[in-house]
């Protein structure tokens, strides 16, 4: 038995072969656009601009040296068409974003501005070693409490689970004040207990059930505190994208397309050439986008 097989395909020259193929590279291309998730349309129609009419078939038929300039016209017009259609888009979504982006950087900016002095408050409480991966956290661990201190994990750390099984009835329970930050027990009967802790901006954490081991949800608040340095260096990095993407909107607004001069050269070749295949023998000439044209499905 042969392990490999030899596929040999053909065309035939002046022939219905060119068009045949060119009805599968077009199948090919939406379905591929399909498959791989590439396009944005909930639908995707079958072309049918390039089916030929009756009149073109002949032409086919008769080894029209037309036929090969119409296929790479054909082509070439999708292309074009395709990219068109992108710039189009391109220059509609930046329009929306000259709108909107103004009011995005206002609000992004009132938030980094509060998250800043967040920032400023937990540097005064921590002294830290941080990396990408590894976050080292060396603090002076102390809760106040009404007219108590904790400085035990924990002592704090169990004090927080018999306060929440107390009071499950109630909205919110202030649990503390630590590392300069106010912090809030919320129960929800859907969500369970949520860890809350307010500075100059809120910051919400949802820890579901608490843990059994008290300290362990101690620590999880203060891992929580943590991301705030990770919030400064996120909203930073943004606003400062932001603002330079808004900067560039003009220039995609007022960009030309490229091959504007080629796409209308090329439809007005398009239409000379249907028309040249347009079977004149009784002085009758159908027109690309006659609605009475007579297409042939193939």
């Amino acid at each position: 038995m042969n392990n490999e097989v030899y596929e040999f395909r053909y065309a035939t020259k002046k022939s219905f072969d060119a068009y045949s193929w060119q009805l599968i590279e077009t199948k090919s291309t939406y379905m591929n656009q399909l498959l791989e998730g590439s396009g944005c349309a909930r639908e995707i129609e079958e072309d049918t601009k390039a089916t030929f009419s009756y009149a073109e078939i002949k032409a086919i038929a008769s080894g029209n040296p037309l036929i090969k300039e119409k296929l790479e016209v054909d082509t070439r017009l999708k292309t074009l068409e395709s990219s068109l259609a992108r710039h189009r888009k391109a220059i509609r979504e930046a329009q929306d974003d000259k709108r909107n982006m103004p009011e995005k950087i206002k609000n992004l900016e009132m938030k980094f501005d509060r998250i800043s002095k967040d920032y400023s408050v937990f540097k005064k409480h921590i002294n830290f070693e941080y990396e990408m991966i590894n976050e080292k956290m060396d603090i002076d661990f102390k809760v106040e409490y009404k007219d108590k201190v904790f400085t035990d994990l924990k002592e704090y750390g169990d004090f927080i689970i018999r306060l929440s099984d107390m009071n499950k009835e109630k909205n919110s329970i202030p649990i503390g004040k630590m590392m300069g930050f106010e912090f809030i027990l919320d129960y929800n009967v859907g969500n369970g207990w949520n860890i809350c802790f307010k500075g100059a901006n809120n910051y919400l954490y949802n820890a579901g059930l608490l843990n059994a081991v008290g300290r362990v949800n101690v620590g999880r608040m203060i891992r929580k505190i943590f991301e705030i340095k990770k919030d400064y260096e996120k909203y930073f990095i943004q606003i400062n994208n932001m603002k330079e993407n808004y900067a560039k909107l003009d220039d995609i607004i007022n960009k030309k397309f490229e091959s504007q001069e080629e796409l209308l050269s090329l439809r007005q070749r398009q239409k000379e050439i249907t028309n040249l295949l347009t079977d004149n023998n009784n002085g009758v000439v159908l027109e690309e986008n006659e609605a009475e044209e007579i297409e042939l499905e193939i």
